[in-house]
This record gives C-alpha cells, sequence and structure tokens, in this order.
C-alpha cells in the first residue's frame, strides 16, 4: 500500500507524523489561550487605597484597599451580639467585631446599642472614640441570601451553646467532631484506598463524594440560606469557620446554610464504605454513628439549622444509591461521564461561592485523571499495610503542597470574580490530576526502594543427593 504524504510549508511530513504535529499544534493554541487570559487579567487595575475619613460607598468602591483610614458610622441594628448593621448617609455594611487584645467583644459590654454612631478603623488601624478602642474592626458587605428556619431551631441552637458553653474542652471536642466530615479525613481516607489497598474501591468512593461535594453547593447557591448565626434576634455565635482565614460574614469563603456539606459528605463517604462492603457489620455502625455525630456538631457551633443537616443526611443517601446505580446503567464510561457534567456544569452560571469551584475543578480532574492513570501509569495496590500508609502520606503531601504552592502563582493574577473562581476551579483541576493520576507513577521506584532495604535474604538452596558424599 503506497505511503501517503502530506505537505505543509513546503515540508512532507509522513502519516505516522501527523498525529505528533497536531497534538503541537494544540498544545501551541493552549498556551497561546492561555497567555492571553493571563495578560489580560494581569492589565487589570487595582483598586485605589483609601486614606483619611471616608464614606462606606467609597469603601465599597475601592473594595477596603489601604491600610490608614476610618469611617464614621451610625448602628443601625444589631444583627447577634457580635455583628451589627451599621450606616451612613451613602450605604449600609455589616461590622464584625469590637476587637481588644486580639478578641471581639459584644457590642452590649461596650454600651454600644442603635442610634450610636462609632468611628471604625481598617484591620490595621487603631480608632479611639469615646474611650473605645476600635482595633481591627471589620467591615464587609451584608451577605445576600435568604432567612428561613423553624423557631424550634434557633432555640435548640441558643439553648445548646448557652448550657455547653462556647470555650473549654468540651466545646473543643463537639466541634471537632465535624473534622469526620472535613477536607483532611476524606482525603486520608479515600486516598488509603486507592494508593493503597484497592485501586477501583478508592475510586468508587472517591467519585460519590465529589458528586456530593459539587451538588451539595449547587442546591447551597439555589437555596441561599443564611448560616444561623447571621439571623438576627438570636444569640447564636459561630465556633467554627467553613474557611478559617475568611471573615465570617465573607459568603464566598464561608458558604450558604442549606444543606449542610459535612453532613453529606459524612453519609457520602461512610455509606460508601458500608455500602462496598455490605457484610461488614462495623461499617454499617460506623456509618450510622458517624455522620450523627457530625450533624451534632454542625447545630452546635452555629454552622448550620437542625434541617440543614437533615437535607444533608438525605442528600449523601441519594448519592451513595444513585451515582453507583447510573454506572451500572451506563456502561459507556464517556457517556456516564457526560452525564455527570450535565448535571454539575450548569452551577457555573449562577453559583458563587468558592466551594463549588473548588469541588467542580476536582471532579474535572479526577475524570481526566482516572482514564489517564489506567493507561499510562497502571500502578499496582499493596495489601502492606505500612507501605499504604507511606503512600497516603505521600499522597497527603502532594495534594495539600501543590494546592498552597499553586495559590502563589495563580495569586498575581488580578481580576474580578469570575476570573479569580475559575482559577481556583483550574487550581483544583490541577491538583487531583496530579495526585490521582501523576503521583502514583513513583510506585514502581518506591516498591523497587522498598523490596531492596526489606527483601528477605534467600537460604541457600539444598544440594542435589549427587553432592552429597
Amino acid at each position: 500500500m503506497p505511503q501517503i504524504r502530506s505537505v505543509c510549508c513546503g515540508a512532507e511530513i509522513k502519516e505516522g507524523d501527523e498525529t505528533v504535529m497536531k497534538k503541537r499544534i494544540v498544545l501551541i493554541l493552549i498556551i497561546v489561550f492561555m497567555l492571553s487570559v493571563l495578560t489580560a487579567c494581569s492589565g487589570s487595575s487595582a483598586p485605589k487605597e483609601l486614606t483619611g475619613d471616608v464614606t462606606i460607598q467609597e469603601w465599597l468602591d475601592c473594595e477596603g484597599a489601604g491600610d490608614d483610614f476610618t469611617v464614621t458610622v451610625t448602628v443601625a441594628e444589631l444583627v447577634n451580639p457580635y455583628y451589627a448593621r451599621v450606616e451612613d448617609a451613602t450605604g449600609s455594611v455589616l461590622l464584625y467585631g469590637l476587637w481588644e487584645n486580639g478578641e471581639p467583644k459584644a457590642f452590649a459590654e461596650k454600651e454600644i446599642g442603635v442610634g450610636d454612631t462609632i468611628v471604625v478603623g481598617n484591620p490595621a488601624y487603631n480608632v479611639y472614640e469615646n474611650n473605645i478602642e476600635m482595633k481591627e474592626g471589620v467591615l464587609a458587605q451584608a451577605p445576600a441570601g435568604n432567612v428561613f428556619h423553624f423557631e424550634w431551631e434557633m432555640r435548640l441552637m441558643e439553648w445548646l451553646q448557652a448550657h455547653i458553653g462556647t470555650d473549654g474542652f468540651v466545646v473543643w471536642l463537639l466541634s471537632n467532631l465535624s473534622a469526620f466530615g472535613e477536607q483532611l479525613l476524606l482525603v486520608v481516607i479515600m486516598g488509603f484506598l486507592y494508593w493503597g489497598l484497592n485501586k477501583e474501591f478508592g475510586k468508587y468512593v472517591g467519585l460519590n463524594v465529589l458528586m456530593a461535594n459539587v451538588w451539595n453547593p449547587m442546591v447551597k447557591n439555589l437555596a441561599l440560606r443564611l448560616r444561623p448565626y447571621l439571623v438576627p434576634g438570636y444569640k447564636v455565635n459561630l465556633l467554627r469557620k467553613i474557611d478559617a482565614d475568611a471573615s465570617a460574614l465573607d459568603i464566598a469563603a464561608q458558604g450558604y446554610s442549606f444543606p449542610s456539606g459535612h453532613s453529606c459528605n459524612a453519609v457520602t463517604v461512610y455509606g460508601s464504605l458500608a455500602a462496598h462492603e455490605k457484610k461488614r457489620k462495623v461499617l454499617w455502625i460506623i456509618a450510622i454513628v458517624l455522620p450523627l455525630l457530625v450533624g451534632f456538631s454542625r447545630v452546635f457551633v452555629g454552622a448550620h439549622f437542625p434541617t440543614d443537616v437533615l437535607c444533608g443526611w438525605l442528600l449523601g443517601v441519594i448519592i451513595v444509591l444513585l451515582i453507583p446505580w447510573l454506572k451500572r446503567k451506563i456502561k459507556n464510561r464517556w457517556l456516564f461521564y457526560g452525564v455527570l457534567l450535565l448535571t454539575t456544569v450548569p452551577g457555573l452560571f449562577f453559583c458563587i461561592s468558592d466551594d463549588y469551584f473548588s469541588s467542580f475543578g476536582m471532579l474535572l480532574g479526577f475524570l481526566i485523571a482516572e482514564p489517564f492513570e489506567e493507561r499510562f501509569v497502571k500502578f499496582e495496590n499493596t495489601k502492606n499495610i505500612l507501605r499504604c500508609i507511606l503512600r497516603t502520606i505521600g499522597g497527603g503531601l502532594v495534594y495539600f503542597g501543590l494546592s498552597a504552592a499553586l495559590k502563589v502563582p495563580f495569586g498575581l493574577i488580578h481580576g474580578g470574580p469570575v476570573v479569580t473562581q475559575l482559577l481556583r476551579m483550574l487550581r483544583y483541576a490541577i491538583v487531583i490530576f496530579t495526585v490521582i493520576g501523576v503521583y502514583p507513577m513513583l510506585f514502581k521506584l518506591t516498591d523497587k526502594l522498598w523490596n531492596k532495604i526489606f527483601r528477605k535474604p534467600q537460604a541457600d538452596a539444598p544440594k542435589q543427593p549427587s553432592e552429597q558424599a
């Protein structure tokens, strides 16, 4: 059969080389596109820095930039002991904190009420007004959202915090029960399964959890239910933030309330373990007890209404049953992926919270990494528990280390909220693709090293009868 040739720019290209050429062209186009985006984003101007006494509207227009300004405001409403809606002639915002020695003080402690005029400084500026040190008072735009609840929900949370308290060892213990539905433990469980004991089991649990983490914030951004500590007229404090580094008023960072993501995660991950290993009763006990503890913790810390927790549990059960059923019914992998994406992509057009974009990026990274690993990596699991632990530790370091490292270059790109969220999505897609598809490439090397270090010396071969004389 004659060899087919094509001509490009005066040079002959063999048919076998055309695939390579196409890949190079696609790569060049991707690089040009990314450079164009980076150039456009980096060209956006930084907000003007504020100085002196400014109005609320000036603060909003400049996004609070600057480290030497004050705002004179009037207290319009006490939202809860630590939050007040303040206003001036130009607008209204929420104020968090009358800070002293690094600790927030309740407005009532300083005898500040509705109608009082106060001077607020930004985090790096101290202002004294009526002998009150307004240190690190934080202005924030009033969070947009809905407030709907049953009266018994607020009374229950008030009663729990009033009788258990808001500090001390018991509070610390109850607060940390939320960790059973948080990122660190989920990474450990899924990593131990995927990198160590059973790759397919790990992918089964991982896909369920990723779908839970995408669908949950989509529902949140439709309901737009504000968290309990933002409901006016009740004494409910937030004892554990979603994002410890962000303001409690930052809805993009802290997310909305309905349904509870922690409760949904707990049911999804522990329910998936039990559903996969149906005969192990201990897993069924864990699948019931841990979500109950997580749900109680979320209510106690003031992060969720009881109805948030109930619906979070329900969503988790639906996911544990639905995703495996869909995979059994849809035999074609790419069609199955398409159905999942069809249910998750719409969130790009209405979600504003970080959790959706982080989770959607993770899902994309997973869906790309799974076939990549099957075709190019094909790592083998191990039944050695110590090696499973070492692989999990290594994977955890790669996951959290790469996630933190990518914040630096991505943080240099300035743009609006859309650009910021798309970069967040891309960052998490890269992280998950790396830990699922690339990191296991090291296992062949580490396995050889392990066998070399811990290989048992071979016993001397028995002599043949003819040699025994």
